[in-house]
């Protein structure tokens, strides 16, 4: 009785469960839907893996779910992840044959990954395939999507020819029911006329969407900034002036930098520059506050991807555990029924308890050879894991190089504008009895003589090329600190005059410098010199590959 009642449980345990119906599948589409659209990303991607993995899924459910994960890799910024989603979200419409529609969601998806990475030709180019299917359709709704968003991209490209068809297709096609689509009218149009240079008609569109507080933020406050612009470029620089400094503080992150710097233009141009300089440094700082958000977004995204990555590893290990144990149980069900006959069968019990014997050999050869599969598993996964790292400390690297070329291309062209002002106030008669004036000429003066742009550029130098100066050091003692500052601004390809701006000296004397850090080289000329700096970035290059996990 014992014995029955075990060969029982293990029956139950080895009938498959019920499987969720379509109804139920759908709904935990939708749950995952609604984790994407509050950026819950990780539990977004666990919903879209599990029922990817459903092979019993019915196709539209497969298919979703595919197409879906590949949104969720899209918003991380995992784009090749994504692409491969896609591709099978795409097989499988095409051989379940779902529909021309749900082939043009993934086209379009395929174009936002492209317009994310910048392609915007490749973008271009699968949106026009999605519109002339749909036009082909007669799907006016999809004509209109497909045609503003191919108007969008061609604003980025600056072809406001296509735009503006574009924008004439949608505009036919139209049925005039969804105010939003009207706003993306306006704001589409708006930015083809100020790109154009149509001020006239561009004012007229530009203040339906000024009035329009509800519409999204951001695209409000682009068209407020061609506004200023366009302000300006009709010689109307009070009236950008007041719009500037009315909606600075409305703008979102990404766009102040642009309003301050219209804001030092005007000043600039009505001649106060002290308050042009004071603008500049505005400029500088909320560039500095858009870098510190995006590199929080980096670090919030990083997070996200270090979590999905170890669901994914557990996602598989759970795949092989739950192997593991089905293959167990299949073996103890046999050792069961081997059990069972034993006992009924007498006579045969030694030749049975040779046959357990063997099955019990038998399954320590299968544990053992699944440890040395999981085993392997986890160097491969210990391999991936490093790879990426590695990845991130390469991006990472990069980052800071580009943020140093631009941090140092900053200071030079403010040290020039600085460098022109004084020397402008000084050929003005009387200044050095004016105490406001010898008050800016202090001012600009401390602007040029400030120590600690010169040790954050040596800090962040030091980041984005952890060995070149060091290098240079090494094998060259007899260069002082100042000189291996100069050939750091010469290693990121600055000629004299921005070398001057940087070091508050003259062209000619960066010149005479640059010749005679060449000699103390012992090499003959300039290309000599930029070739020999460039060498020593090859080696550090290679250097850091050699890091690179094989």
């Amino acid at each position: 009785m014992r014995i029955l009642a075990i060969i029982i449980a293990i029956i139950g345990f080895l009938t498959p469960e019920q499987p969720v119906s379509e109804q139920g599948l759908q709904k935990q589409i939708e749950n995952g839907k609604t984790a994407l659209r509050k950026r819950g990303y990780q539990r977004a991607h666990t919903i879209f893996s599990q029922l990817s993995n459903d092979k019993e899924a019915p196709p539209e459910i497969q298919y979703e779910a595919h197409l879906y994960l590949g949104i969720t890799y899209s918003m991380i910024g995992e784009y090749g992840k994504a692409m491969e989603q896609y591709a099978i979200a795409s097989r499988i419409c095409t051989n379940k044959e779902l529909g021309w529609q749900k082939e043009l969601y993934v086209m379009n998806s395929v174009a936002g990954v492209y317009y994310s990475e910048g392609n915007y030709i490749k973008s271009r180019d699968m949106l026009g395939k999605c519109l002339t299917r749909a036009m082909e359709e007669k799907d006016s709704t999809q004509v209109v999507s497909y045609a503003m968003n191919l108007a969008q991209v061609s604003n980025r490209i600056d072809d406001t020819r296509s735009a503006a068809n574009y924008l004439k297709t949608a505009h036919d096609y139209y049925p005039g029911s969804k105010d939003r689509l009207r706003t993306g009218f306006h704001t589409l149009k708006a930015e083809i006329l100020f790109r154009e240079h149509r001020y006239r008609e561009f004012f007229a569109e530009s203040a339906i969407i000024i009035a329009d507080t509800t519409m999204v933020k951001s695209e409000r406050m682009e068209t407020i900034l061609y506004h200023v612009r366009a302000l300006r470029s009709t010689g109307r620089p009070e009236e950008a002036l007041r719009m500037a400094l009315h909606y600075v503080e409305q703008a979102p992150m990404e766009l102040k930098p642009d309003f301050f710097a219209e804001i030092a233009s005007v000043y600039r141009g009505g001649g106060a520059f002290d308050i042009a300089v004071r603008y500049l440094d505005s400029v500088a700082a909320a560039k500095e506050r858009k870098n510190e958000a995006h590199n929080h977004k980096l670090v919030e995204d990083n997070r996200v991807k270090m979590q999905i990555f170890e669901s994914e590893t557990g996602m598989r290990r759970q795949i092989e555990e739950a192997r593991h144990e089905r293959d167990i149980s299949i073996l103890l069900f046999i050792i069961a029924i081997l059990a069972l006959i034993g006992g009924a069968f007498a006579v045969y019990s030694f030749v049975n308890r040779s046959r357990q014997q063997k099955r019990l050999m038998e399954l320590d050869i299968e544990r053992e050879r699944q440890e040395k599969a999981l085993a392997e598993t986890q160097m491969r996964e210990t391999e991936l894991y490093a790879r990426y790292r590695h990845s991130i400390l390469e991006k990472e690297l990069q980052k800071q190089r580009h943020e140093l070329a631009a941090t140092s291309m900053f200071i030079a062209s403010r040290n020039r504008l600085v460098t022109e002002l004084l020397d402008s106030i000084s050929r003005i008669k009387g200044v050095d009895k004016d105490p406001a004036a010898k008050g800016t000429v202090k001012h600009l003066t401390q602007l040029l003589s400030q120590g600690e742009d010169r040790e954050k550029f040596i800090t962040d130098f030091q980041k984005a090329h952890p060995t070149l100066m060091k290098k240079l050091a090494t094998r060259h003692p007899n260069l002082s600190e100042s000189d291996l500052l100069f050939l750091s601004y010469i290693s990121m390809n600055l000629n004299n005059r921005d070398i001057a701006s940087l070091m508050n000296i003259s062209p000619d004397s960066a010149k005479k410098r640059r010749t005679r850090i060449g000699k103390k080289l012992e090499l003959e000329s300039s290309a000599d010199l930029y070739k020999y700096l460039t060498g020593l970035e090859q080696e550090e290059e290679q250097s850091l590959q050699s890091l690179k996990p094989n």
